[in-house]
């Protein structure tokens, strides 16, 4: 449907804000963080410090899961 072999896969994590990051980051600054003057100073991305971390953390397992099943890399 996309023109690529990869089945596209959607994740929900209730309760997460919009910009989850990765795992180890600081959530502290959740549900909003600085993101520059440009920007407008802070934006609200929703969630909780702690619905985030846990949707980071889920989310990068799976993005290396697919990383290594695509590629063929080996597992670390």
């Amino acid at each position: 449907a996309h023109g690529h072999p990869f089945a596209v896969v959607r994740r929900s994590y209730p309760g997460a804000g919009h910009a989850i990051g990765l795992p180890g980051e600081v959530t502290a600054l959740s549900p909003a963080a600085y993101v520059g003057e440009g920007f407008g100073g802070v934006v609200a991305f929703g969630g909780t410090p702690a619905l985030n971390a846990a949707a980071a953390a889920s989310s990068w397992r799976e993005a290396l899961a697919f990383l290594r099943a695509a590629l063929g890399a080996p597992a670390s």
